[in-house]
């Protein structure tokens, strides 16, 4: 099934932009940080969520999280920009 990005976001308890938590070291929590063609992906925002929201990320979509350990926080990888959250879609592996 899919739903936009917006939808999506509204399912988690929170979400904090925080597009240079990237310059830590960051640990792939879940999801394929490469595209169809083998590539890395190029990730353009980082929001931080909780352990509740990275394991219903993880367990329900493909999308791409990491965890770091030194500041214990999970963090959702953000692939596209330029589009509004309204026009773009993911696949969830349950009707939510």
């Amino acid at each position: 099934m899919k739903i936009t990005y917006k939808e999506f976001r509204k399912k988690l308890f929170g979400t904090v932009l925080c597009n240079s938590i990237n310059n830590l070291d960051l640990e792939l929590y879940s999801g394929n940080e490469f595209d169809d063609e083998d590539n890395f992906k190029d990730f353009f925002q980082y929001y931080l969520i909780n352990k509740f929201d990275a394991n219903y990320i993880s367990r329900f979509t493909d999308e791409v999280v990491y965890y770091n350990d030194l500041l214990d926080v999970y963090v959702w990888a953000i692939d596209f920009c330029g589009m509004s959250w309204d026009n773009v879609t993911l696949e969830i592996k349950e009707v939510v």
